[in-house]
Formats: C-alpha cells, structure tokens, sequence
C-alpha cells in the first residue's frame, strides 16, 4: 500500500510538471507570437510609409523591402533591442523622409541603435531627439549622423542625459538656428548650462530667451550693450547704416540729457530760492502786522523805535520782492531751456528707437555664443548690466554660460570634432 500511494504520487506529480511545462511553454508561444506580430505590423507600417520605394522595386533580384527586413533583424540580433524595437525605430526614420539607401546602406538604422545604446534610452526616444535635432538646425537627413555624434559627445561629456538634452534643443534649436548659432555650440552650452545646475527645458528656454533678446534688444538693452562696447551682431549693409547712426545719436542724447539734467536742477534751485524768499517776506510782514496790532491793542500811537523797525521789514521786503521777480524771470528762462530739452530729447529718443528697430530688422544673427561670453566676460559686465540686457530669465543662464567658460569653450571645440563619438563610445 505504501509503494502504491508513493507511485500515485510520483505519478501526480509528473502529471503537474507535465501541465506546468504545457503552462510555460503556452505562455511563450503566445508572447512569441504577439512579439511576431508587433514585429510585422511594425513592418507593414514602414512598407506603407515608402510604399513608392517598398512595392515591386527589386535591387539585385531580392525585394528592397525584404532586405529592409533582414537588416532590421540582423541590427536587432547585435544589440538589446528587440526586432519589433529596430522596427519602430525604422518607422520613425522612414516617416521623417529617409529613403531606403540612407537606412540600408547608409545605416541610418544602425547608427539610431548606437545612438541609443550610448544613450542609455530606448532606440524610439533617441531616433526622435535626433530627427528633431536635425529639423531644427535645418540640416540634411543624411547629416543625422554627425548630428548624433554631437549630441552623443555633449551628454557622455557634461551633467546632462540625452532626454534632457533633447528637451532643452527642442527649445533652443529653431531661436538658435535662426541667429546663426551651430548646433555643437547650442549643445555645448546646454551641456555647460547642465554643469551649473540647469537643465532641460530650464536650460533651453533660458538660452534662447538670452538669443531673443540680443536679436530684438529694447533701446535700454542696446544702450547698455553700445556703453559695454559690446558688438556681435552680424547686419546688413541697411543695418550697419543704422549702426552708424545710432552711435552718432547715442552721443548727442548723452549730451542732451546732461543738458537737460543741468537745466531741471537750475529750475529746482530757482524755485527754492523764491521759495525761500517768499517765507521770508511772510515772516516780515507778519511781524510788521504784529506790531500794529500790539499798538491798537493798548490804544496808542506807534513809538519812534516801531516805525523804524516796520520801515526796515518794509524797505527788506521790497528788496526781496525785487529779488523775488528777478530770480521769477531766470527761472521761466530755464523752464523754456527745459521744455526745449525735452522736446530734442523725445525726438531724439524716438529715432533712436526707429533706428534700433531698422537694425533688428537688419540683424542676421549673432557671431556665435562663445563670443557673446568673452565679450562679456571681457568688457567686465557686472550681474545689472547683464540683467539689462538678458532680462532675468535670459541673464541667469548667460551668468551661469559665464561661469562655466571654460568647460562651455572646450565642449564646444571638442563637439566641432565630435565625428565617431557615438560608434566609439558603443565600442
């Protein structure tokens, strides 16, 4: 009976190995096959994408999309990621305008997958951040390449991650773009910026707030830049005109302003000399009024010493109303100066701001960052100037780029060299 019951339990429990296998391996049909099926939608999603390339054309006798195929397995097979992964990527690279060469033989694919893989992120998210890198610099499809050795060496050389430096470009590129600023200087100074603390979109709008308002300074910004000797700004020959002038007016209106400095302070003193005078004559006239009422009060005539002293407030009080008018004419003098001052100084303000807003219109750019911080750095711009010109947003991330010179400078030119970051650091 013991021998009995120990078979039928070996036998039970064979029976429930037996299930548990059937379990296991049911479960990884299934998740193979949804694994297969993603892959093959993912596939079937690429060949309508480039259905004009992916249809009936044949190269060398195999379908072009079967080679696609193959190449996205054989790419998965070398890496972490899955087929279906390699897949989308692919999708997204075919959405963005690349044809099969530049994915076959030109391994765009293959270059996402380094990407990603020296990025530590998923091959979707790094295929993204690099086409949006790309469009935003308006650069060629085929120059993904070198775009991605650029953002590869930023964020495998500075306190940033590839997410955060996306998040940041996606802010800054187009503004940065537009003013003539490279991508490895925008990358380097958002790696910069990454050392100091600030990242992400924090960084990315603060860099192109600083870019704006360089493109677009108010008047007060363009005088605290022209007062510094500051100039980086690449113009037109209209703008260099207005360049012209505006540092010929900014001369005068300081000489306008001093004027009319002088002639307000002359006005003020006037007044306060009439001012001055008038309590006086209040005083003496009070005194005067005082007396006489002292004299009627106790029913007499005023002595021989009160006349004496009413005929000298009176005699002073006439001095002093002379006195009075005298200054009364030199002060309606220099409130006409005053109101002239204003008048040259308001026309002159106006052209200055038509002047500074022909040479924004004029402005193609800016030299490059780098030279926006020696200069800076060199002219000895103290934390109000810089705010004057950046705001705050904007000259928060100019001083920390200022504190981080350096570092900003030298990721720069490393980033000018960047060709085969991605492929050598995956190595």
């Amino acid at each position: 009976a013991g021998l009995a019951g120990v078979a039928a339990a070996a036998v039970a429990a064979g029976i429930a190995i037996a299930s548990l296998g059937v379990i296991v391996v049911a479960k990884f049909v299934k998740k193979s096959r949804a694994a297969f099926v993603e892959f093959e939608e993912g596939m079937i999603r690429i060949q309508a994408i480039m259905q004009k390339e992916l249809g009936p054309a044949v190269d060398g006798g195999v379908e072009k999309f079967s080679l696609l195929e193959d190449e996205i397995r054989a790419i998965a097979a070398g890496s972490k990621f899955t087929a279906r992964e390699v897949a989308n990527a692919a999708s997204v690279l075919a959405l963005a305008g690349l044809e099969f060469s530049e994915l076959v033989d030109d391994k765009a694919i293959e270059n996402v997958v380094e990407f990603s893989i020296a990025a530590g992120t998923d091959v979707d998210t790094a295929a993204g951040i690099g086409i949006s890198a790309v469009k935003a610099y308006g650069k060629e499809i085929s120059e993904m390449s070198s775009v991605m050795d650029v953002m590869t060496n930023t964020f495998t050389s500075s306190f940033t991650d590839l997410v955060s430096l996306g998040q940041a470009m996606k802010f800054l590129g187009p503004t940065a773009a537009a003013a003539g600023v490279s991508l490895e200087e925008s990358a380097a100074a958002v790696g910069a910026l990454g050392n100091a603390g600030l990242q992400g979109t924090i960084a990315g709008t603060g860099l192109r707030m600083s870019i704006n308002k360089l493109i677009s300074p108010t008047d007060d910004s363009r005088r605290a830049m022209n007062r510094l000797g500051l100039d980086f700004f690449r113009l037109t020959p209209a703008g260099e005109a207005a360049k012209a002038s505006m540092l010929a007016l900014e001369s005068a209106l300081t000489s306008t302003r001093s004027d009319l400095n002088q002639t307000t302070a002359a006005v003020q003193k006037l007044s306060d000399e009439m001012e001055d005078l008038s309590i006086v004559q209040q005083k003496n006239s009070l005194q005067i009024a005082q007396i006489r009422m002292r004299a009627s009060k106790q029913g007499r005539e005023l002595t021989e010493q009160e006349i004496k002293t009413i005929e000298r407030l009176e005699l002073a009080n006439e001095a002093m109303n002379i006195e009075e008018r005298k200054l009364g004419i030199q002060r309606q003098e220099a409130q006409r100066d005053q109101k002239r001052l204003n008048n040259t100084l308001t026309e002159q303000e106006q052209s200055y701001s038509a002047l500074n807003k022909t040479m924004g219109q004029q402005t193609t750019g800016i030299t490059s960052l780098a030279d926006v911080v020696n200069q800076l750095a060199d002219a000895g711009a103290t934390t109000s100037e810089i705010l004057e010109i950046f705001s705050v947003r904007g000259g928060t991330a100019i001083m920390a780029l200022m504190g981080q010179r350096d570092g900003f400078l030298e990721l720069a030119e490393a980033n000018r060299q960047a060709t085969g970051s991605t492929e050598n650091f995956v190595e």
